[in-house]
């Protein structure tokens, strides 16, 4: 039984006019031909009635494609309004951080320290009316 075995698993060498045994040959002849062909050669759909059909078939492609075609310009834009909300965060923290640093330096504390890198010193005295006599 073993030796059965081993001589029908051995490696033989095949000659070129010998065919070979497989059963998806069969299989390869008919998967040649295309769908729409074996459509249109059988009487399920007659030649007739798919030209019939043919303007609905490319109004539903046109469709496909539109819809596709919006869907990715809708993804394109989602992205842009990400990026420019984004942006729009990061300006008002930039406003934020300036506004305060000139809050700060508009104080008269500030003010005063500066003006002294100059030789201007703040006046201690209130400052005093003049009046006209007429």
């Amino acid at each position: 039984m073993k030796n059965d075995k081993q001589e029908i698993f051995q490696n033989r060498l095949r000659d070129e006019d010998q065919e070979i045994p497989y059963k998806s040959q069969e299989k390869n002849s008919s998967s040649k031909r295309s769908l729409l062909h074996l459509l249109l050669s059988t009487d399920l759909l007659p030649t007739e009635k798919a030209l019939a059909f043919l303007p609905y078939f490319l109004f539903l492609g046109f469709l496909g494609v539109f819809y596709i075609s919006n869907r990715l310009n809708s993804e394109k834009n989602g992205r842009i309004l990400y990026q420019l909300n984004k942006d729009i965060k990061e300006q008002k923290w930039d406003y934020m951080s300036t506004k305060a640093e000139l809050m700060f330096q508009s104080k008269q504390s500030e003010i005063a320290a500066k003006a002294l890198k100059y030789g201007i010193k703040e006046a201690v005295e209130p400052p005093k009316k003049i009046l006209v006599q007429q």
